[in-house]
């Protein structure tokens, strides 16, 4: 049964026009990218390949499974063994008529426009490419134009982080989380962490801009060193930044020589809206984002205790370190 904040948090965006809208933008855009996939591996003759080829066959075999699950799942085709038979062709295009969705669907075209190659290839030409940087800003707008920052805000107060606490913030981004923290944490003190300076740029300047700048600092780093530029804080917050990071594993072990407690919000394959855009993500230069299972398989592998969860609408954790034992 869904947790009675989910329910709360599902019944303030019906209840009002702006969440009437953002519920459906994600409608929307989970349809046009299954067809926008359809339609790119139709064109160039890749969904042939896949007939042809195992998914095991292709340079990296998760994401070719992954194809083929989302095509499956759509109705658009099916697995024989080890094989995708396609069902049928793309058709005609859906309605785009959100306003969110139309500003996004320039960048749902021109990344998926790379699919083909990169299946077959295993190269990820937009992750490397001068478009990568202003394709994920506009993949992070939009996804906050979808409801994300109402998310980020749940997950937040949920956790409910002890009034006064210093929070470092892991892969903060333009500091969307930060700024989150300040507000809703009377007292807080945070430290954002990022690899690239000018995110902590804007990160600095928007706090400044609301009055908050007085308790936030910002800091250049990876997820997986955040111990080095971080020695000491009372709580971490990490919201959908794993799959980002080149080892997610690492990064759970580095947070937990910072902080003794951790929020953790990350998106999974299980859940229908992260698997239509997951192909999008990854050809901007992520990860395939973890199954639940695998999430929690990490998080205890990395000595985390599972204090609470929340599964809707993000599975979220609070997260406790376990104490090591002394050799």
């Amino acid at each position: 049964m869904p947790e009675l904040s989910f329910i709360l948090f599902v019944l303030k965006m019906v209840g009002s026009k702006e969440g009437r809208e953002m519920l459906h933008a994600v409608r929307e855009v989970e349809r046009y990218a299954v067809w926008k996939m359809r339609q790119v591996l139709e064109e160039s003759g890749a969904d042939r390949e896949m007939e042809r080829r195992p998914f095991h066959g292709f340079p990296d075999p998760s994401f070719a499974k992954l194809i083929g699950d989302i095509m499956e799942a759509e109705g658009l085709a099916r697995w024989e063994a080890d094989r995708l038979k396609w069902l049928r062709d793309a058709g005609e295009p859906p309605p785009v008529t959100n306003r969110y969705v139309v500003s996004f669907k320039p960048v749902i075209d021109r990344v998926y426009a790379t699919l083909p190659d990169s299946l077959v290839s295993g190269e990820r030409f937009m992750a490397r490419s001068s478009a990568e940087a202003e394709s994920r800003a506009v993949f992070g707008r939009f996804l906050d134009n979808l409801g994300y920052n109402r998310v980020r805000e749940l997950v937040v107060k949920w956790a409910s982080i002890p009034p006064g606490s210093l929070v470092v913030d892991v892969g903060a981004g333009i500091g969307l989380s930060s700024i989150t923290i300040l507000r809703l944490v009377p007292g807080s003190r945070v430290i954002a962490v990022d690899p690239y300076q000018p995110n902590l740029e804007v990160t600095r300047s928007y706090a400044e801009v609301l009055g908050l700048g007085d308790r936030l600092e910002v800091r250049l780093g990876r997820g997986e060193e955040v111990h080095k530029v971080v020695k000491n804080a009372d709580f971490a917050v990490m919201i959908n930044i794993l799959h980002w990071c080149s080892d997610p594993l690492t990064v759970l072990n580095a947070v937990r020589e910072v902080a003794p407690k951790a929020l953790l919000a990350q998106g999974v394959l299980d859940v229908k809206l992260n698997l239509a855009l997951a192909p999008l993500a990854y050809l901007l230069g992520s990860s395939l984002p973890p199954t639940m299972e695998q999430l929690i398989d990490w998080i205890k592998i990395a000595g985390w205790r599972i204090e609470k969860q929340m599964r809707h609408p993000v599975p979220t954790f609070i997260l406790k370190a376990q104490k090591t034992s002394s050799k």
